[in-house]
């Protein structure tokens, strides 16, 4: 089973915002993100085992969407080397 997923993307948040895509099962997931506006097609997840479509078939799959813009992007930054240096 191989599914396919064309977006349109067409008011951002804000100015410099940059949209990240995390979509998936619990067995395959997908994290993509796209600076520009427009149709965009996802790349697909591809299910090759029985379990794997069976997952999808009872729960589906899941999308979320959230806008990152620089002030997010030099925050998480920050405290990912906060994490390393133990601060």
């Amino acid at each position: 089973m191989k599914v396919h997923v064309t977006m349109n993307f067409r008011k951002p948040i804000d100015i410099m915002c940059t949209e990240h895509i995390y979509y998936g099962s619990a067995f395959k997931d997908v994290y993509d993100f796209y600076f520009t506006q427009g149709n965009k097609t996802l790349p697909p997840l591809v299910y090759d085992k029985d379990t794997d479509i069976i997952e999808v078939m009872r729960n589906g799959i899941s999308f979320f969407a959230f806008c990152n813009g620089p002030v997010d992007s030099f925050t998480g930054s920050f405290e990912t080397a906060n994490l390393f240096i133990g601060g």
